[in-house]
């Protein structure tokens, strides 16, 4: 992002309310690079295919739904 203070507050504020439904998916911006990240934490012990097959299935579907909330930053 060229000019992240550009950005009205309104829009950060709406990432930060997707956070709520993304859950453990969440937002975040690293100022020093001045990127927006979607970030997913899980736990690796004892995964299964399965599990993680879902875990990506949902991260995928984080992206898709918040897309339009992010978009400015193409």
């Amino acid at each position: 992002m060229d000019d992240p203070d550009s950005v009205p507050a309104a829009t950060w504020k709406k990432l930060l309310e997707d956070n709520e439904d993304t859950d453990p998916t969440v937002f975040y911006f690293d100022k020093a690079q001045k990127k927006l990240y979607l970030h997913r934490v899980l736990d690796n012990r004892s995964i299964t295919a399965a599990f993680l097959r879902t875990q990506i299935d949902n991260f995928c579907s984080n992206i898709h739904d918040t897309a339009d909330d992010w978009k400015f930053t193409k």
